[in-house]
């Protein structure tokens, strides 16, 4: 009697880490962290702009981790440390060349409207080591700078979206159309 009572346990308790595991994964990776996670790609990506009629910035974010390369991409972590301030943005970056849009912030239980710059900043950039809003702007503006002309703006015309992938130093590999 007493075995099939501690089986029991055991299954229940296999049962409940499986199921808040699995729950926790869906919408927060808690395993990745810029401490432990060394980061191999990275994507940076553009979205359509109908009205503009050109791509814009959709986001930059780790698309693999060494430490897990089967796992998909990191998002929400260490959320409980990651603040938002207004980025300096001296060349208004953001609303030239930033996709417009409110969204949810996924990262957060109540999932408040935000801007899709905000948007990108919690669920991604938590999950890298740049601190700051400013520092994801500067890097968005670097890479816009030096990738769109060449591989965006002539690439996936038909498409919605482009999504570049890079190497963990931000340089480019190669391009997909979605």
């Amino acid at each position: 009697m007493l075995n099939i009572f501690l089986y029991s346990l055991f299954a229940m308790m296999i049962f409940t880490f499986y199921i808040i595991k699995h729950k926790h994964q869906s919408n927060h990776n808690s395993q990745y962290s810029p401490n432990i996670c060394t980061i191999t790609k990275y994507k940076f990506t553009f979205i359509y702009d109908q009205k503009e009629q050109r791509f814009k910035v959709h986001g930059i974010w780790p698309d693999e981790c060494q430490e897990c390369t089967s796992c998909s991409y990191p998002s929400c972590c260490n959320i409980e440390n990651v603040i938002y301030t207004e980025p300096d943005d001296p060349t208004n970056f953001i609303n030239t060349n930033w996709f417009q849009t409110e969204t949810n912030n996924e990262c957060e239980i109540n999932e408040n409207k935000v801007s899709l710059f905000q948007h990108e900043y919690y669920k991604h950039i938590s999950c890298t080591n740049l601190k700051t809003t400013t520092n994801f702007k500067n890097l968005a503006e670097t890479l816009y700078n030096k990738y769109y002309e060449k591989y965006v703006i002539n690439n996936c015309k038909t498409y919605d979206q482009i999504w570049l992938n890079l190497d963990n130093n931000f340089n480019y590999i190669d391009y997909e159309c979605h």
